[in-house]
């Protein structure tokens, strides 16, 4: 499932920069720093940097949450 979410919002974090993304793992320890923002100053075209830390939660951490609220099952592989 996560590989999945993973791929919904691109690969670039692991393949290029070597981090966990926040798309997945915002908020919590698998996380720590390194973003994709798109900008009016430039264009609104994507841009990496390295030293951002992401504020939003990630799916894998929403996910997990609503596990443990009896909201969802996620099957374990």
């Amino acid at each position: 499932m996560l590989i999945r979410l993973e791929k919904y919002n691109g690969f670039g974090y692991e393949m290029y920069h070597k981090v966990n993304s926040p798309y997945l793992w915002g908020g919590s320890d698998f996380y720590s720093k390194g973003a994709y923002l798109e900008l009016k100053e430039n264009n609104y075209k994507t841009k990496w940097y390295g030293d951002k830390i992401s504020d939003q939660l990630g799916t894998a951490v929403i996910l997990k949450r609503m596990e443990q609220l009896g909201k969802v099952t996620v099957a374990k592989s």
